[in-house]
């Protein structure tokens, strides 16, 4: 199962917060272990800082269907932390997770 769904990987946007929390929700109900995933404000802050640097995919739909990140832990970090892999229960099989993670390279 590789071809048969049409998605985009791209940089995540400040437009793209509120469907990533959405796909957030859907992979994790409300147990992720971080809480910035779920708050439109935290998220914005540590982009805007450029303390997460995400790529995430995207039907053509602009629904986020998974999420990839490097984390820097101070603004002074130059090693992050690659990790918030997930991708929707509805499109695992189909080489999202693995095209995300050749985009952060």
């Amino acid at each position: 199962m590789t071809g048969d769904i049409i998605f985009n990987i791209e940089s995540l946007r400040l437009t793209d917060i509120a469907p990533l929390i959405d796909c957030v929700k859907r992979c994790y109900g409300e147990s992720y272990p971080n809480p910035v995933m779920y708050d439109p404000s935290q998220l914005k802050e540590v982009v805007d800082t450029k303390l997460m640097y995400s790529v995430i995919a995207k039907l053509p739909s602009s629904e986020v269907i998974g999420h990839c990140a490097l984390t820097f832990d101070g603004p002074q970090n130059t090693s992050p932390e690659a990790g918030k892999m997930m991708v929707d229960p509805n499109y695992r099989g189909h080489q999202v997770a693995e095209k995300m993670a050749q985009k952060t390279n």
